[in-house]
């Protein structure tokens, strides 16, 4: 069986905030509790529990970091979110993708397995050769030219009508929009 208790939920964010706030302990739990608690469940099942206590770590502890980061670099960053989830990584309980699993589509892993180049025994769809050409392409501009809209255009979304590529500009993130990219496979 898998998940856990409420119980364990408090415990496990009580000790973030212990670890990380000195004054109103009680309060921010409680508001974190109630945040990350879906009310409208009539009994609070242990996958749920468990993954609403994921969600609330992983807020607290990569996205408001990265957040915060990208406040005080806002005139020179562009933020992404990888968002899309490998099968062969996908365990019944897992809820969106794997921290780092971008870097096979940003190394053409994808590429080099359609032609059986690799030992990976994934089968990757032509939306993940589609996604790992625009990573690719996106990193690739950055580190040349600063850019990741400068250069070629690889962009993973593609129009509904013709099944051509369509250019996605990847805005600067700034404070006030805070403008990110979905790197994904879903058509746009």
């Amino acid at each position: 069986s898998y998940g856990i208790e409420t119980w364990k939920k408090i415990e496990v964010l009580g000790t973030l905030i212990n670890s990380t706030y000195r004054h109103h302990q009680p309060q921010i739990l409680a508001t974190l509790v109630n945040e990350y608690t879906e009310w409208e469940r009539p009994v609070q099942h242990p996958i749920n529990t468990l993954h609403e206590t994921m969600e609330a770590l992983g807020d607290g502890l990569v996205v408001a970091p990265v957040m915060r980061t990208a406040d005080l670099y806002s005139g020179s960053s562009f933020l992404y979110v990888f968002n899309h989830h490998l099968r062969v990584t996908q365990s019944p309980q897992k809820q969106g993708c794997v921290h780092g699993e971008e870097l096979l589509y940003m190394f053409g892993v994808p590429l080099a397995n359609s032609s059986n180049k690799t030992s990976f025994s994934h089968n990757f769809s032509k939306a993940d050769v589609r996604l790992s050409k625009a990573v690719m392409t996106y990193w690739s501009n950055f580190a040349r030219t600063g850019n990741p809209n400068k250069g070629q255009d690889h962009s993973p979304h593609h129009s509904q009508k013709t099944h051509k590529p369509s250019t996605e500009k990847w805005l600067p993130y700034d404070t006030v929009h805070k403008r990110y990219l979905l790197l994904d496979s879903r058509p746009s």
